[in-house]
């Protein structure tokens, strides 16, 4: 073989070289850019494999959390009842009875909302009920003859259920009207309150403040209206939107007539005001029952309880005899300051002097008591604070002006008897900050 061919042959075998060489660069290539893929695929699914496990564990969190909300808003449900008691007064006989009266009457009002409410969808006997009874005490009062009555009424409603209250508004025509608005305001928008009932039928200024519950033509059935006294015009023309219900013989289907005059030979333990009876009159008549024709007025005898109030004396000894009698913002009499001698104090107290006749009027003929000594002025104001050691039978909202007796606790606030302590329970803890002066 000659060299040409050999040389030719040389050339072959390196075209078919070349040719594996570039195949074999090629397949490298392409190996080394899967390779990369896969590890790119690799660690995007480590990632993944990672999140996952992340959401997993924030969805378990979720969950935990939307079933401990859950919980939440079911815990405490309770229903709302709001009493615009300046319209909707309960009836004679529970006020009558004093503060048997008033447990009785919250007993009733609940009992009545139950029943109410197991006729409605949804409702759960465990549902807790929310009483809050707004009015003006100080005008209601004098409604009544005998106010002691009423407030010893309002001290057993209040005590009947930890969760009823009797509540003063102030002074103010519309004070209960904000107060129930502002209520309702809040509760409404609370999960925690399934169900409201409204009890102001009289008084056609809520019709404004309700409308914004009627904004879709369905009934809205968050809300009762009750039905005491006649819903006033306006009411009546918007209470189809909401539900509505009565409580028969709970409240006054009628208003209270109050008088100017009373009779001359009145003879009870309280004694009535007339010119706030006659001022209240006219505010109920311009306001809240304007245009109804008012019921009898409420007069309760409690003669049979009390003894009767001492007669007027015109004589020298009846050096107590007041026409305005200080009051705290719960109606609570307030016995003014005594400033006396100790010493007196001790020394008059085993003297058997009659304190009624020496401070005020004796009204017994036989009175055992002394009624001969001569006492000088220091003496008088040391047999005050004898006479306030005894607690007045009338209770904190007497209205005797000649009494001389005590109506808050002698060791008030800080009393050890407890239950054995003659005075009364609401003689204690007394707020001494006059609120007004009731006249007599």
């Amino acid at each position: 073989m000659d060299v040409d061919g050999l040389r030719q042959q040389l050339d072959a075998i390196k075209v078919t070289d070349a040719e594996r060489v570039n195949f074999l660069e090629t397949l490298i290539g392409r190996i080394e850019l899967i390779t990369a893929e896969r590890d790119e695929a690799i660690t995007k699914l480590a990632h993944a494999d990672k999140f996952s496990k992340y959401l997993q564990t924030e969805i378990k969190h979720l969950e935990t959390k939307s079933r401990n909300m859950e919980m939440e808003m079911e815990r405490d449900p309770f229903v709302l009842v709001l009493i615009d008691g300046d319209n909707t007064k309960f009836t004679d006989d529970y006020i009558r009875r004093g503060a048997l009266g008033g447990h009785d009457a919250a007993r009733e009002l609940r009992k009545r909302i139950e029943s109410y409410m197991e006729t409605l969808e949804g409702f759960q006997p465990h549902w807790k009920i929310l009483v809050q009874v707004f009015a003006n005490f100080s005008g209601l009062s004098k409604c009544y003859h005998d106010k002691s009555t009423f407030w010893q009424f309002i001290l057993g409603f209040n005590k009947e259920y930890d969760l009823c209250g009797y509540i003063d508004a102030g002074n103010d025509k519309e004070a209960a009207d904000v107060n129930i608005k502002g209520a309702m305001g809040l509760f409404y928008r609370n999960v925690h309150c399934k169900h409201i009932l409204l009890a102001g039928s009289r008084d056609g200024g809520y019709t404004t403040y309700l409308r914004q519950y009627t904004l879709t033509n369905e009934v809205c059935k968050r809300l009762t209206l009750i039905e005491a006294l006649p819903f006033a015009a306006s009411l009546k023309d918007l209470s189809p939107k909401f539900f509505t219900t009565k409580f028969e013989g709970l409240f006054r289907d009628c208003d209270i007539q109050l008088r100017k005059d009373l009779p001359k030979d009145h003879n009870r333990p309280v004694t009535p005001p007339e010119t706030p009876r006659i001022s209240y009159a006219s505010t109920v008549s311009k306001g809240k029952s304007k245009g109804i024709e008012l019921g009898p007025l409420i007069d309760f005898d409690s003669s049979s309880r009390l003894p009767p109030s001492p007669p007027p004396s015109t004589s020298s000894s009846n050096r107590q005899q007041n026409s305005h009698i200080p009051r705290n913002r719960h109606g609570c009499r307030i016995d003014p300051p005594v400033h006396a001698d100790q010493k007196l104090v001790y020394q008059l107290k085993s003297k058997k002097l009659c304190n009624r006749y020496f401070l005020s009027s004796c009204p017994y003929e036989d009175c055992t008591h002394n009624h001969n000594a001569k006492l000088t002025d220091p003496e008088l104001e040391a047999l005050k604070q004898v006479a306030r050691l005894s607690p007045c039978p009338r209770g904190a909202w007497c209205e005797d002006p000649t009494c001389v007796a005590g109506h808050r606790c002698v060791q008030d606030p800080v009393c050890t008897r407890g239950s054995n302590c003659r005075f009364a329970e609401e003689m204690h803890n007394v707020d001494m900050k006059v609120a007004e002066f009731v006249t007599v």
